[in-house]
């Protein structure tokens, strides 16, 4: 949360709406690397001067929380015996704190650009395809830190639903890639993931 309003403050004051241009704010020395690097003494340094406007933010959203009230109606539906049934896009958005924050996690260049993005192929309904624009996992990297990242994502739907779907879980068996230069997705190509090996780490890990 304090990574969003962080996120929310830079590009409301400077009324930047894309996430690498916010990345740029942060930066402090021309030898940092570029887009959505974020230095622990660079974002030190933005939360210092940031704090009163943060936690101006942070108090208005906590007045209002959506979270607050997700967790009440629930309870509610509980109470009447109705289990809530969520739903989860599969991926993120390019400008979504979750990629500025975790770039090591997604396909990006040193730019903080995706250098491959989500779609779907050519069909009877479009000759182009439908090129999404969302960056695609760097699924290795997931696999390597045991899926924590998806599972913290599963174990925060859970809180307000009682079942999550995935939107489009087509995608956890996989994803069809498009050179992110690309203005269609006729180029793209259908890679693997490694979505079993996620199924299976929930089977044996407790997400709730």
């Amino acid at each position: 949360r304090s990574s969003h309003l962080l996120l929310s403050s830079l590009c409301h004051d400077f009324c930047w709406g894309t996430r690498r241009q916010s990345g740029a704010i942060v930066r402090t020395t021309p030898s940092s690397r570029t887009g959505l690097q974020r230095g622990a003494s660079n974002l030190s340094s933005s939360r210092s001067v940031r704090s009163s406007s943060t936690k101006a933010s942070w108090a208005a959203r906590y007045l209002r929380s959506l979270a607050e009230m997700a967790g009440l109606a629930r309870e509610a539906a509980a109470a009447r015996g109705i289990a809530l049934f969520g739903d989860l896009p599969i991926y993120v958005g390019e400008d979504s704190v979750e990629v500025w924050v975790h770039r090591e996690l997604f396909q990006l260049d040193e730019a903080g650009r995706p250098t491959a993005v989500a779609g779907v192929p050519p069909d009877y309904f479009s000759a182009d395809g439908q090129r999404w624009g969302n960056p695609l996992y760097r699924w290795p990297r997931h696999v390597t830190e045991g899926f924590t990242w998806w599972r913290e994502r599963l174990r925060a739907q859970l809180a307000f639903y009682d079942l999550v779907r995935i939107d489009h879980f087509r995608g956890l068996e996989a994803c069809w890639e498009v050179p992110a230069a690309a203005t269609h997705a006729r180029d793209g190509v259908w890679r693997k993931v490694p979505g079993a090996a996620l199924v299976k780490w929930q089977a044996a890990s407790a997400w709730r």
